[in-house]
């Protein structure tokens, strides 16, 4: 289903980041305005009750500065929005906001650190420990690279370790997604520009990490999500483009049985021409929930039960 009537609001949005609240009710926001990186882009929310959506209404703005790729997540009963500003991604700095009432209202913002940005476009991770890693990166002319940093979500403060770069490869990688498969075996699969998805893991917690390493899962220099089901399997959410910046269509979800080492079946959520991108993932009690851009038209939201899944011929 569509969030949103297409082009009613704003004319364009993308980026869009899904939590489920206290009472069941799913918080989706994304970026909307004139165009990505214009000065009227905002932070805009709608609220699922039931089967409805509330009417978008903008959370967070600042006048003449645009707002980037917001990222929700939920310690208990605190709803945090995360979310970049700036005109130019080079120039980005962080803040978020907080809710306790489900979203209806929303706190001052607060700024990150100087040298954090907080996660980039996929959720944080609550580690088994409580500590949240975040995945960042850092976007430059001449290098992409990740940094994971992890937030603790009572006191509010932040640490990073080593950062993570693709050796001997122009540009690199950005936008991790996470997942912890045992207590502080921690995996990151990320975004390219050599048209697939590369991967590095820890075994504490997110201190250390292995070399990055790309991996045969195709990747066409857009967002991915993933995120791992009670039950071990991992659901990844992609656009299956061996392309740097290819195509945004199809995009699919992947299932694996073996904690990413290998994929079992698929679910097309789009294959029509268009943009398709930037997907989020959340667990539901039977598949996962998913949004992502639907031609920078509107946000869609699917729910896909695991029993949905083909497996992959061949």
């Amino acid at each position: 289903m569509f969030i949103f009537e297409k082009n009613k609001f704003f004319p364009s949005c993308h980026a869009s980041t899904l939590v489920e609240g206290v009472s069941g009710d799913l918080l989706v926001a994304w970026f909307a305005g004139t165009a990505e990186g214009a000065d009227d882009v905002d932070i805009w929310l709608s609220i699922k009750h039931g089967e409805e959506w509330s009417k978008p209404r903008k959370v967070v703005n600042m006048e003449g500065i645009p707002l980037w790729n917001p990222v929700l997540m939920r310690d208990e009963k605190t709803i945090f929005l995360f979310y970049r500003f700036g005109h130019k991604i080079k120039d980005w700095k962080s803040a978020y906001v907080t809710s306790e009432d489900n979203g209806q209202n929303w706190s001052e913002p607060k700024l990150l650190p100087a040298e954090y940005l907080g996660p980039i476009k996929n959720k944080p991770i609550k580690m088994s420990n409580g500590l949240w890693l975040c995945g960042s990166s850092i976007e430059t002319a001449e290098e992409w690279y990740c940094r994971l940093e992890i937030f603790n979500a009572k006191s509010h403060q932040w640490l990073h370790y080593n950062d993570l770069k693709l050796p001997e490869v122009p540009i690199g990688i950005i936008q991790p997604t996470l997942w912890e498969s045992t207590p502080g075996n921690i995996h990151a699969l990320m975004r390219s520009t050599i048209g697939k998805v590369v991967r590095s893991d820890s075994r504490d917690y997110g201190k250390t990490w292995s070399t990055p390493v790309s991996i045969e899962i195709p990747n066409n220099n857009s967002g991915i999500d993933a995120v791992r089901l009670p039950d071990g399997n991992v659901i990844l959410c992609l656009n299956p483009i061996t392309k740097n910046w290819g195509e945004r269509t199809p995009l699919e979800l992947w299932r694996s049985k073996d904690n990413a080492i290998t994929w079992s079946s698929r679910f097309t959520l789009e294959n029509e021409p268009g943009r398709y991108s930037y997907p989020a993932l959340i667990s539901t009690k039977d598949g996962v929930g998913v949004t992502y851009t639907y031609r920078r038209e509107s946000i869609r939201y699917r729910k896909v039960k695991l029993e949905e899944f083909i497996p992959f011929s061949g």
